[in-house]
């Protein structure tokens, strides 16, 4: 018959490897709530592209401006685990808290419009482009780019901007 110590020591052994080798706790976590918005207007011909990314799916929706337009997602899907892993580690170290609310290019009214709406965790902030790259919200695009087919990409590059 086993004893009641020998038993012991096999439950023990069984929670310690069960939790060391089940949890690493040095992988990224993606926040919650954790949602991404990127909405790119082009106002002379009445229409937004709205990219919208959650925890679990990325959607690209037309948003007409026109009276009566319905919104339509032309293209939707799920992530998979591995880009949810590179998702949290990339808004992990992402400095939402230093960016500003408004980037705008003075005496251009038209052009380059951008609305970037982020909430990650108890951080949710607008930001407002016209005309003008910011290089934190540039390489969020880039790497956002890379869960997006080549033709539905968001065009968010530098250009001159005058200060």
């Amino acid at each position: 018959m086993m004893s009641k110590n020998y038993i012991s020591r096999i439950v023990l052994c069984a929670i310690f490897s069960f939790s060391h080798f089940s949890c690493n706790v040095d992988e990224p976590i993606i926040e919650d709530p954790f949602n991404v918005k990127v909405i790119s207007s082009d106002y002379s011909l009445a229409y937004s592209t709205i990219y919208e990314l959650d925890k679990d799916t990325i959607r690209i929706t037309y948003s007409g401006h026109v009276e009566g337009e319905v919104d339509t997602v032309f293209y939707r899907r799920p992530l998979s685990i591995e880009e949810k892993k590179k998702l949290a580690a990339f808004f992990s170290e992402f400095p939402l808290s230093d960016i500003k609310s408004e980037y705008i290019t003075p005496n251009v009214d038209d052009g380059d419009q951008k609305l970037f709406v982020i909430t990650i965790g108890e951080i949710n902030k607008t930001i407002r482009t016209s005309n003008y790259f910011e290089a934190h919200l540039g390489n969020m695009v880039k790497f956002l780019n890379g869960f997006i087919d080549d033709k539905y990409k968001i065009c968010y590059e530098p250009f001159n901007q005058m200060e």
